[in-house]
């Protein structure tokens, strides 16, 4: 369950009517890993497993499921207990730096962008309370998510792909939030090398997407968008 009925007052003209209306739930969960409380997280209560599991591997506290020995959810105390191989924070990725970017095909992630964009979820449709979180490969969506939080609906995202062994290292993710540089350090410690936002870009994000040969397009709407990755600057990628 992802939204439920609120009473509310709708005012319009100064008349002020009693009506119901659907809010976005929010739930907040305890987080402990190997018995240690970590931290709190704020999120739309479904698709735990997948927030958690991406939420560990982009924060580069597991570098993949096989560290990973147990989640156990326990909704009525609102907590959620991991048990891991390792202790937190000793996980290292390999490989990092093999990304598959898709320079010179930004006419064809603007198409996708169209048909996942304009199409909203169930819970943004009757809320407008969410963000959307796609990952993409080879012409198909893989999954996508939505949650309250943009990070949230990215760490499901990566959750699901690692949870069926989907290589994310030739994934492209489709956001409909903004990207900061807490945002695009996700995606580093995730290895994805393509994003793309319908919404904007800040000049950190930027710098990091360039440092770390990330293919990054914000604004990305109706087949147009800006491109902030240093391929297209050279003539490679799409523009606005």
């Amino acid at each position: 369950m992802k939204k439920t009925e609120i009473s509310i007052q709708k005012i319009t003209n100064n008349d002020f009517l009693e009506c119901i209306d659907m809010a976005a739930l929010e739930a907040v969960y305890d987080v402990y890993l190997n018995c240690s409380k970590e931290f709190r997280i704020s999120c739309t209560p479904e698709n735990l497993e997948e927030l958690i599991m991406g939420r560990l591997y982009t924060e580069n506290r597991i570098s993949g499921t096989e560290e990973m020995k147990e989640i156990i959810i326990r909704e009525q105390e609102k907590e959620i207990h991991i048990k891991t191989e390792k202790e937190a924070g000793e996980s290292q990725k390999k490989n990092q730096g093999k990304k598959k970017c898709y320079e010179g095909e930004a006419m064809t992630l603007f198409a996708a962008a169209d048909k996942i964009f304009e199409n909203p979820g169930e819970l943004f449709r009757e809320t407008g309370c969410a963000h959307c979180c796609a990952l993409w490969k080879d012409g198909e969506i893989l999954c996508c998510f939505e949650d309250i939080g943009r990070h949230n609906a990215l760490d499901k995202a990566v959750g699901r792909a690692l949870l069926q062994r989907v290589s994310l290292e030739d994934c492209v993710v489709f956001t409909s939030g903004r990207v900061s540089s807490d945002y695009l350090q996700k995606i580093v410690h995730a290895e994805i090398g393509t994003v793309v936002s319908r919404a904007a870009v800040t000049d950190l994000a930027a710098d990091l997407a360039r440092r770390n040969k990330i293919t990054l397009y914000g604004f990305v709407r109706k087949g147009k968008g800006n491109c902030y990755s240093k391929e297209t600057f050279s003539g490679k990628g799409g523009s606005a």
